[in-house]
């Protein structure tokens, strides 16, 4: 069997799985006998989903959560500079993990965090401020500047929904996304310009009714999720491919 290109890449055999490699026979496939690499990994995520070549995954991973705030994707472009660097001497530096450009223009930036950090969002919120500054040229009109997406996955609870919480499955909350309302006017939306994503591991963890076979955002935590075992992230029989992914070569 031909090597993908990821493999060729790592110093340990990397598994197959169901986001990956569809139409596999899986019936009675066993654990593979080596240590499952953690996708989360900051290299690792970023050798997946963040190189030229890379764009059919990343495409298939941003369809089921950008399905929350009902954003249709056709394509998506891999960019290569994912350096934050700063107009004056002496300002702070910022390095993305992955940076896309989106169909309608729209920019998408993934970032992964597996250390408890409180004041993540203000460095969320840091990288998009850039980001959304350095979107217009010259001779442009503020209306050309395009959305400014920012997913965050992260490996620790951090969004607390409050009372609302109480009206929820446990562990449903795992993926919460927000845009700028009106304090008072809830229904009230100034802009989508600006769209933040949160995805807690632990409380996707937590959740009970995961649907692996007909989900394909619960599919895809579930491999991203080092703790999963990996025969879980299989469906037998095989799905067909959702979204078309081939095998990488």
């Amino acid at each position: 069997m031909r090597k993908t290109r990821l493999e060729k890449n790592c110093a340990a055999p990397l598994e197959t799985s169901i986001p990956f490699h569809y139409g596999i026979t899986m019936t009675d496939t066993p654990e593979p006998p080596f240590n499952r690499l953690d996708p989360l990994n900051a290299v690792l995520f970023e050798k997946l989903f963040g190189e030229k070549g890379d764009e059919t995954q990343l495409l298939a991973l941003l369809k089921p959560i950008l399905a929350r705030t009902n954003r249709e994707l056709d394509a998506v472009t891999i960019l290569d500079n994912k350096d934050l660097i700063p107009d004056t001497i002496g300002n702070k530096k910022g390095i993305l993990d992955i940076r896309g450009k989106l169909t309608d223009g729209s920019r998408c930036n993934i970032e992964v965090q597996r250390k408890r950090q409180l004041d993540f969002v203000r460095r969320s919120l840091f990288y998009m401020s850039y980001e959304y500054a350095h979107l217009l040229v010259k001779g442009q009109h503020y209306i050309e500047i395009p959305d400014v997406i920012c997913i965050n996955i992260l490996d620790f609870n951090y969004i607390n929904l409050g009372n609302e919480k109480e009206q929820i499955t446990p562990g449903e909350d795992f993926h919460t996304s927000f845009h700028l309302y009106e304090d008072h006017h809830k229904s009230c939306l100034l802009t989508k310009a600006i769209e933040m994503h949160f995805i807690e591991m632990p409380k996707f963890r937590a959740f009970k009714q995961k649907d692996i076979q007909h989900n394909p955002l619960h599919r895809w935590l579930s491999y991203l999720d080092i703790e999963t075992p990996l025969a879980a992230c299989w469906t037998s029989p095989p799905l067909p491919p959702p979204d078309k992914i081939s095998k990488s070569r």
